[in-house]
């Protein structure tokens, strides 16, 4: 599909051209990311949404500019793009962003995407900014990316997370690994699957459905490390005795080998 058909659809917000899930070449990329300055927010949006599929500095620099954008639906679909189009390059604009953007939503998904970018230059303006920061969800983003960028004191409040005694908590921490996915905590980890006590509701509605902690501990690490399991996963599964004893084997392989 041409440029102008491409860009002149959005300007119209026919719902087609995101049906389409486009990648598009790096020129027509950056007529796209041009509509960002458009005074529509719904073809903001929609410029975000096309872009979401081309990886490359017009949408990074697309998804930046929606971070600072006053429509919350734009703001909130770049932050969501934000946690896959980043790069070492947009490092210092992110770090400035971090503690300048005014919503606390963004600075959580901000200090998310720091963390995945992997630099630890970004050690100490995050350890700046989680001691000035008030919302609680926006400093427990700031808590997992220093984890993840293996800040020590940060990764001892991960293990105390783990081996806090409530179990809702204690899964809480154990789910927090899918983002973290330093397999140096699995040591930690690992005895959780002998914990069976019921942890999180997965019931759907008003059904109180609940898996257990060891439950928990499987369906994370299948995710944080990508399937090395041999037996099924479900998020909702009570995973039998069997199960949970493969899954203390491959753990301890894994561990025997960091």
């Amino acid at each position: 599909m041409e440029t102008e058909k491409i860009v002149e659809l959005i300007k119209q917000k026919d719902p087609t051209v995101t049906a389409y899930k486009l990648k598009v070449a790096p020129e027509v990329a950056q007529s796209i990311a041009h509509l960002m300055q458009n005074e529509d927010p719904e073809v903001r949006r929609m410029a975000l949404e096309v872009l979401n599929n081309t990886p490359g500095q017009p949408t990074r620099q697309a998804v930046i500019r929606g971070l600072r954008d006053e429509n919350i639906n734009v703001s909130s679909l770049a932050g969501r793009m934000l946690q896959i189009h980043h790069d070492k390059a947009e490092l210092p604009i992110l770090l400035q962003e971090l503690s300048a953007n005014q919503d606390e939503m963004m600075r959580e998904y901000i200090a998310l995407a720091i963390g995945k970018i992997g630099d630890t230059t970004a050690i100490e303006p995050l350890q700046t900014q989680i001691v000035k920061e008030l919302d609680p969800d926006a400093r427990h983003a700031m808590h997992l990316a220093l984890t993840r960028l293996k800040e020590p004191e940060n990764q001892k409040q991960y293990i105390q997370r783990l081996k806090q005694d409530n179990p809702k908590e204690k899964a809480a921490a154990v789910q927090d690994f899918e983002y973290i996915k330093d397999p140096v905590f699995l040591k930690e980890i690992l005895p959780l699957l002998d914990d069976t006590r019921p942890a999180i509701n997965v019931g759907k509605s008003n059904r109180k459905m609940y898996i257990r902690v060891c439950d928990v501990v499987i369906n994370s690490i299948d995710a944080a490390l990508e399937h090395p399991f041999a037996f099924d996963i479900f998020p909702r599964k009570e995973y039998s005795s069997d199960e949970i004893k493969q899954a203390k084997e491959t753990l301890w392989s894994i561990i025997g080998n960091v």
